[in-house]
């Protein structure tokens, strides 16, 4: 029987210097055995969904300044490549021909409406036959057409530019006779451009003008131009089943060029005020997507809670959590709900108040175990006293 107390008394000895409390010993539940984690707040910031494309420049008022009258030109005021506004003139005609014509036609204008209006008060007297006067009636009106024609060609010996923008390559040369249709000269509106691109066919719900985008280019690393969706195709293209969108972007000092290749940021939605936890807080436990969070007695909980946008390390929660909330970013596999929660001091790199979350100071020693061992374990090196019932039996 002594050898019997002796293996009782050692068996409590060990369990004390292991720092554990004997099975159902009568101490604390488990859960009051601080557990290490790493946490972070549940914070609200402003968060975008954005799907990232490749696109290409292209400008809106892209022309070929063609001719429309035969004539030789005698004018050509600004150089290739020059920046011109809405009305400059860009080509002038030789226009001595057509003002010599004008004064042809002008003459019989005037013979015709003289000769009409003397039919006229001959027909009152039965002189002239209806006929007579229908033809010089007829006359009258083909000199005033042919009188509004030469006019109209003579406004077609000035070219102005249609809207502001940059001259391309001229074609041709002052002194050189061109001949209706022929090209003339090339003039691109640069500011602002469009960006053309094109959204994957999942995505077409959300599709609509105004929505924000936000562009980069390899010309310009450092920098990141702003704009808005101005058109968005009424068709899907079946061969790859995307949506042909251009947006519009503002491009005052000409630095961007049609042609040029571009990175998309298209902001499908923008939540101002968005409850967001780093991804790692995340599990998906079945059907559900939970997360380990910290309730008013510093205890481990199981929440499920509903996620949004995913970006950057970051996901939204819709429900199931709040502002000032504190989740389980590091350590869920050990941390089980109902478990008294020691946050670490990795928790800093999330802005984690430390000291807000704090357990207890009875509750942890230096190294962030129990401090104190449960009231029915000796301490070390104590003599053991064989427990009433043992002693009855002896």
């Amino acid at each position: 029987m002594t050898i019997f107390k002796t293996l009782i008394s050692l068996s409590l000895f060990l369990l004390v210097a292991c720092g554990r409390p004997p099975s159902g010993g009568g101490g604390r539940p488990e859960g009051d055995f601080p557990v290490n984690v790493v946490g972070a707040p549940v914070v609200s910031t402003s968060l975008q969904e954005t799907v990232r494309l490749v696109g290409g420049f292209v400008a809106p008022e892209d022309i070929q300044v063609v001719s429309r009258i035969a004539a030789e030109i005698h004018e050509l005021p600004f150089a290739q490549g020059a920046a011109v506004e809405k009305g400059d003139l860009l080509v002038a005609f030789d226009e001595a021909r057509l003002l010599a014509r004008k004064q042809e036609i002008e003459a019989r204008l005037n013979l015709a409406e003289q000769t009409f209006n003397r039919n006229v008060r001959l027909r009152e007297s039965n002189t002239v036959t209806d006929q007579e006067l229908e033809v010089s009636q007829a006359e009258l009106a083909q000199a005033k057409a042919n009188l509004a024609l030469v006019e109209e060609e003579l406004k077609d010996t000035r070219i102005h530019a249609p809207f502001a923008g940059r001259l391309g390559e001229r074609r041709v040369s002052v002194g050189q006779v061109v001949q209706p249709g022929q090209i003339l000269l090339h003039l691109v509106q640069m500011d602002p451009l469009d960006i053309r691109f094109e959204v994957p066919e999942r995505y077409l719900a959300a599709l609509t003008d105004g929505l924000t985008v936000n562009v980069e280019s390899d010309a310009f690393p450092d920098e990141t131009f702003s704009g808005e969706v101005v058109f968005v195709s009424p068709e899907v293209r079946a061969s790859s089943r995307t949506v042909a969108v251009r947006a519009r972007v503002e491009n005052p000092e000409g630095r961007l060029r049609p042609g040029m290749f571009g990175r998309v940021g298209l902001v499908l939605e923008e939540r101002p005020e968005a409850l967001v936890v780093p991804e790692t807080a995340v599990m998906q436990q079945g059907r559900e997507t939970v997360v380990l969070a910290r309730n008013e007695e510093g205890r481990a909980e199981r929440r499920v809670v509903r996620t949004g946008i995913r970006l950057g390390g970051r996901v939204e929660i819709r429900e199931g959590l709040s502002e000032g909330d504190v989740v389980v970013v590091e350590g869920q596999m050990k941390a089980r709900p109902g478990m008294l929660l020691n946050f670490t001091e990795r928790s800093a790199r999330y802005d984690l108040d430390l000291e807000e979350v704090a357990p207890p100071e009875d509750e942890l020693d230096e190294d962030g175990t129990d401090a104190d061992p449960p009231d029915d374990v000796p301490e070390a090196g104590s003599e053991v006293e064989p427990e009433s019932e043992i002693e009855a039996e002896s």
